[in-house]
C-alpha cells in the first residue's frame, strides 16, 4: 500500500513537471507549490518507513533479551534441582550408614 502511494506521489510530481512550459508566475508557483507538497510527502513516507523500522528492530531486541533472560533462567534452575538431588544423595547416604550401626 505504502508503494502504491510512493508511486502516485512520484506520478503527481511527473504530472506537474509536464505541463506545457509557458513562462507565467503563477504556473510556475503552482507547479513550485506541487513540488513542494509532493516532497513533504516524500519525507513523511519515509520518516514512516524510518519509524516501522526502529520499531521492528527494538522488538526484535526485546524478544532477544528475553530470549536470555530464559535461558539464563532454565539454565539456574537446572543448577538447583542438580544441587538438591546431590544434598537428598547425601542424606540417603547418611541415613543408610545410621541404620547399618
Amino acid at each position: 500500500m505504502r508503494n502504491l502511494f510512493l508511486v502516485f506521489a512520484f506520478l503527481i510530481c511527473l504530472n506537474a513537471s509536464a505541463q506545457d512550459t509557458i513562462h507565467s508566475t503563477s504556473n510556475d508557483t503552482a507547479a513550485q507549490q506541487t513540488i513542494i507538497q509532493n516532497q513533504y510527502v516524500i519525507d513523511s513516507l519515509a520518516a514512516i518507513e524510518s519509524l516501522k523500522q526502529n520499531t521492528d528492530r527494538s522488538v526484535q531486541n526485546f524478544i532477544s533479551y528475553q530470549n536470555e533472560q530464559n535461558a539464563k533462567k532454565k539454565k539456574q534452575a537446572y543448577l538447583y534441582i542438580g544441587f538438591g538431588l546431590a544434598m537428598m544423595i547425601v542424606l540417603i547416604i547418611g541415613l543408610r550408614r545410621r541404620v547399618k550401626k
